[in-house]
């Protein structure tokens, strides 16, 4: 196995160069092969053969040698049209020859790409013969609650490299906000860390939607909405709602997560008064939250409030007019309601 022979897979550029710096340290003698721009088969194939010569050169001007060809998106792939018959048969070639290599101790050869099918014959050959590292398989075999807590641990690690830790109610804002982009995670929390300064080290709810940004492709935050109404803010709940309106389904997304909000507050309230456990699950300071906030609402304001939203949606769903100016004044008659007593 040609142990200094490395590959790394994965969409996030980020995390991948992460991953490949990883491997090879500092940039001594590195040596990059870029094929972001090789979209024609005659610069693939180009690609191709610097690749296999920078492999079959040996370090002489510095100690150690590494090669990182990069951005390999014309590898096989799933759904792809595929690359020329004359690139592919070139790459299972190369493929070959990196499985029968042994590079010395000073020299590191390192492919990355942001997919590559397993079944491909390319794949098939360097299988056990090199280092193959996937950074998306885990994600692909698990489900949403796993990619989320896979962002909230990797914010964690973030905010940790500048001495920062979140309050649990931050971190869930902070990742939804955010998204699942590594680089523009990482961004934000340097950002937080200059908007907090040196004075402390906690990362609360408020420094989180003071400063922080969207991430590429996140919409508008549901959460912020949802969250807001469970704190009977109308304010601030009106304020997150209006950047979503118009957008594509708003009407039923955002009354679909109003209901469900709304009914496990019905629930922990219910559960607080009858002296049980609630009975949805639910890690320690998550319960502690919904606790608080179902502390604001008497049972009755919040089946009232849960009723109304729903015949909302249901109004919603059948394409109702005036949707989403009866959305706003619901927030407002539920966040404002006359408390009953608790």
């Amino acid at each position: 196995m040609g142990a200094n022979i490395h590959m790394v897979i994965g969409a996030d550029d980020f995390l991948v160069a992460e991953a490949v710096k990883a491997i090879y340290g500092d940039d001594t003698g590195l040596e990059v092969i870029d094929s972001s721009n090789s979209t024609a088969a005659e610069a693939q194939l180009s690609d191709i053969g610097a690749a296999d010569s920078s492999l079959m050169e040996m370090p002489f001007l510095y100690p150690k040698k590494t090669t990182w060809w990069r951005n390999v998106h014309f590898l096989p792939r799933a759904g792809a049209t595929g690359s020329s018959e004359e690139v592919k048969a070139s790459l299972e070639r190369f493929a070959k020859k990196l499985a029968a290599t042994n590079l010395p101790d000073n020299q590191i050869f390192i492919l990355s790409a942001p997919q590559l099918m397993a079944s491909s014959i390319f794949a098939k050959s360097l299988k056990g013969a090199v280092t193959i590292k996937d950074l998306d398989a885990a994600r692909a075999k698990k489900n949403s609650s796993y990619a989320a807590r896979e962002n909230e641990a990797r914010a964690i690690e973030f905010a940790a490299r500048y001495s920062l830790k979140f309050a649990p109610d931050a971190l869930e804002a902070f990742a939804l906000t955010v998204g699942d982009d590594a680089r523009s995670q990482l961004n934000e929390v340097e950002k937080l860390r200059s908007y907090i300064g040196e004075s402390r080290n906690n990362i609360t709810l408020n420094d989180v939607e003071s400063i922080v940004s969207s991430g590429p492709g996140v919409e508008p935050s549901l959460w912020s909405v949802t969250n807001a109404v469970a704190e009977r803010d109308a304010r601030k709940a009106l304020m997150a709602l209006r950047p979503l309106e118009g957008t594509n389904g708003f009407d039923i997304k955002i009354t679909s997560a109003l209901e469900r909000t709304l009914r496990q507050l019905v629930v922990m309230k219910d559960s607080i008064m009858r002296g049980v456990d609630y009975p949805q699950g639910g890690s320690p300071w998550q319960l502690d939250k919904l606790r608080r906030q179902a502390a604001k609402w008497s049972l009755l304001e919040l089946r009232q409030a849960r009723h109304r939203i729903a015949a909302l949606r249901e109004n919603a769903v059948t394409g109702s007019e005036n949707i989403t100016a009866r959305i706003e004044i619901e927030i407002n008659r539920a966040c404002a309601a006359e408390r009953k007593s608790k």
